[in-house]
């Protein structure tokens, strides 16, 4: 027959076996004696997995013999029957001690076809060797082709780094299947042991391995007092569709047993029992064959009602909230003042609430017991002083803008001054009564009598003010404004009264007239008209009179109006009834009005040999330079005419406001004497006229 090698998967390094998590729980009795073997005790379980599986068979005298060694020639049995592989047709080894035909011959043959053993040398095999912790933890990696893991962590310091068996043990030691012989030893080089193999095969396996029935094992569980003294068992299982639970309550033995199941979904289960009555109780696990997986014991004690707090809230009108705390209670209730008990709301939290109608002054204590199942808890009290209500408000109105009036429920009425000023519409204030504060809200009509005051105001204002008024007509435009912040279009009669009179007051305190010139030249029997402005401007007109200070020069009528009389200078007044004045200077000339200006520039020796001449045209026309002369005493030394000087380009035509200058040199000087002077030649309006200005 042809040997087929054993196609074997290399397995991912996870976490292959599954630890019990016990906690108070213990292992069942069941776990404690081989059912095959009566030498195993510790460890049986794997034992007899391995019997049942027909991997062992135990020595001849029906032992297993536990704390023995495993033989090379063993462990190759063991392993091949386990992993299933082909023993029958395997090819002979080169080892010249395995022998054809000794019991051990096949598997030895098989698993160096596998290559999963060497010998001790090329040519031997040693199969009644012991097989050393090293040896067992790389033949069980290679057996299971398990994913070498180098990196792992191990406790044990007796390894040797970069040892062949190194990353072996490690690999192990990650995925939970092996321990050391101490917590920080492995003795690599020590023998296995026949039932620390059992369990290292067995384990493996279970977990990555096909070969033996897995067991129905609890790997986890944890277990939780309830406070109501339920008990809630959370687990994960291995091999269990459902978990039964029994509670035996031991100490009343006559109390029936209790008896629950929960599916295990997914591999997890969580079960709670109903309230339990005191006691002692024993609790056993079972899978579905009613194995006992696990054992456990509980004391449940008695729960006892109690009250931990209570607390008395006062509400404004008088009534008083209750409320508090419990445990363990399934019902609370309250008296008050040592009268009839009223049962209060009960919340699942423990907490409670109960309500009593309004209360009369005084003192009142409320008493809360706390029940479970008809039993009473200590009573505590909360005592709570209630005082006497205020009278509430039945009606409230503004008697004025501080002052209110107040009707109470008590029939009482009382006129409270406020500290405040109330505003127009709906106000919140606050006030006392009878050593009682309040909050209110009252309505004010503040619009109407500051009309009233307003219009008040303006009516008694003269119609005609003067500034003796100043006060009264600021108080009135005051309480025009104050009818305006409260009402922007109000209706004031009157209003127009009271703008003439601040236009006034505005003319008395800060008016001025003005006239329409400062002064006019004017010939003999000629006329120009002033015009007075008074600002500011009045809505009715200011009388005004016009004087004259010399009527033989010029007069004035009542419009204005002035005429030249004879020449000179006069000043004409405009004033107004309360004594505002301006004034126009008027100068009256038959000729023009011209301001000369002549003076030597240059004298040498007391011989005057250049001079400057000029004039400024102060009239109100325009005036024509005709001829300039200069005379020394009576003779004439110079002449210019309005041809020489419009040929030099000098303007001769002088607009009003204007002027004109020459200079003069002379070749032969003139004497200084006071008798020289320059005249001057002047038309105006076809007229001529000769002025004489002196050198100076």
């Amino acid at each position: 027959m042809t040997y087929r090698p054993k196609i074997r998967k290399k397995l991912l390094s996870a976490a292959l076996s599954v630890a019990l998590v016990s906690g108070s729980f213990a292992p069942a009795a069941g776990f404690a004696k081989s059912i095959h073997f009566s030498d195993v005790d510790t460890g049986s379980q794997y034992v007899d997995a391995l019997y049942e599986g027909g991997i062992i068979e135990g020595r001849p005298d029906g032992t297993f013999d536990p704390g023995g060694h495993v033989t090379r020639a063993e462990a190759a049995k063991m392993i091949v029957n386990i992993i299933k592989l082909d023993a029958e047709s395997a090819p002979k080894t080169p080892f010249k001690d395995v022998k054809d035909n000794v019991w051990y011959t096949k598997y030895i043959n098989a698993l160096y076809s596998e290559g999963l053993i060497k010998g001790v040398s090329s040519t031997e095999f040693a199969p009644n060797d012991k097989l050393t912790r090293a040896q067992f933890a790389k033949l069980v990696v290679d057996a299971y082709s398990l994913k070498i893991d180098p990196k792992a962590s191990v406790p044990f310091t007796d390894l040797k780094k970069g040892a062949w068996y190194e990353n072996y043990v490690k690999t192990l030691y990650k995925n939970k299947l092996i321990n050391g012989t101490t917590l920080t030893t492995f003795s690599p080089d020590n023998n296995v042991r026949r039932v620390d193999f059992a369990k290292l095969l067995t384990e493996t396996d279970w977990a990555v391995g096909d070969t033996l029935e897995k067991p129905s094992r609890i790997i986890e569980m944890s277990r939780v007092i309830n406070k109501d003294n339920t008990l809630t068992f959370h687990g994960k299982v291995t091999g269990i569709k459902t978990v039964k639970i029994t509670l035996s309550n031991t100490t009343k033995p006559e109390q029936e047993k209790i008896v629950l199941e929960a599916p295990a979904l997914n591999g997890e289960f969580t079960l709670t029992t109903d309230e339990l009555a005191p006691g002692k109780y024993k609790i056993f696990f079972l899978d579905d064959k009613g194995k006992v997986q696990l054992e456990d014991s509980v004391d449940i004690v008695e729960l006892v009602a109690e009250v931990k707090e209570v607390q008395a809230d006062i509400r404004e009108d008088n009534s008083v909230v209750v409320t508090g705390k419990t445990v363990n209670a399934d019902a609370v209730k309250i008296s008050l003042n040592q009268n009839a008990k009223t049962e209060a709301k009960l919340n699942q939290d423990g907490t409670y609430t109960l309500t009593f109608q309004p209360l009369q002054p005084g003192e009142h204590t409320f008493s809360v017991i706390a029940y479970r199942k008809g039993k009473a808890s200590r009573a505590v009290s909360k005592t709570v002083i209630i005082e006497a209500l205020p009278p509430k408000i039945e009606d409230i109105k503004a008697v004025d803008e501080d002052t209110i009036s107040v009707t109470f429920d008590d029939g009482s009425t009382a006129e409270i001054d406020l500290e405040m000023v109330l505003n127009h519409g709906e106000n919140e204030i606050t006030f006392t009564y009878k050593d009682f504060s309040y909050t209110a809200v009252v309505s004010y009509d503040a619009l109407t009598p500051a009309i009233q005051n307003a219009v008040a105001a303006i009516a008694a204002l003269p119609e005609k003010v003067s500034i003796e008024d100043k006060e009264d007509v600021e108080h009135a435009r005051a309480l025009v404004n104050k009818v305006f912040s409260i009402k922007e279009d109000a209706e004031i009669q009157g209003l127009a009264k009271l703008k003439s009179a601040e236009s006034r007051m505005d003319y008395l305190i800060n008016g001025r007239i003005i006239l329409n010139n400062s002064g006019y030249i004017l010939k003999t029997g000629e006329t120009v008209k002033l015009s007075a402005t008074i600002t500011p401007e009045q809505p009715t007109e200011i009388p005004v009179t016009w004087t004259s200070s010399n009527l033989s020069i010029a007069t004035v009528a009542n419009d204005g109006t002035v005429t030249a009389v004879g020449e000179g200078t006069a000043q004409i007044t405009v004033q107004t009834e309360d004594g505002k004045k301006a004034m126009s200077v008027i100068t009256v000339s038959d000729k023009p009005i011209l301001q000369f200006n002549t003076y030597a520039n240059v004298t040498i020796n007391n011989e005057i040999k250049g001079i400057s001449t000029s004039f400024y045209n102060k009239y109100n026309k325009t005036v024509t330079v005709e001829k300039v002369e200069v005379f020394e005493d009576t003779s004439l030394r110079s002449r210019f005419t309005k041809t020489d000087f419009e040929s030099e380009g000098i303007e001769t035509q002088i607009q009003p406001n204007g002027s004109f200058g020459i200079s003069i040199s002379f070749r032969l000087g003139l004497w200084t004497t006071s008798d020289n002077y320059v005249k001057y030649t002047i038309s105006e309006g076809g007229e001529m006229f000769e002025y004489i200005s002196k050198l100076k």
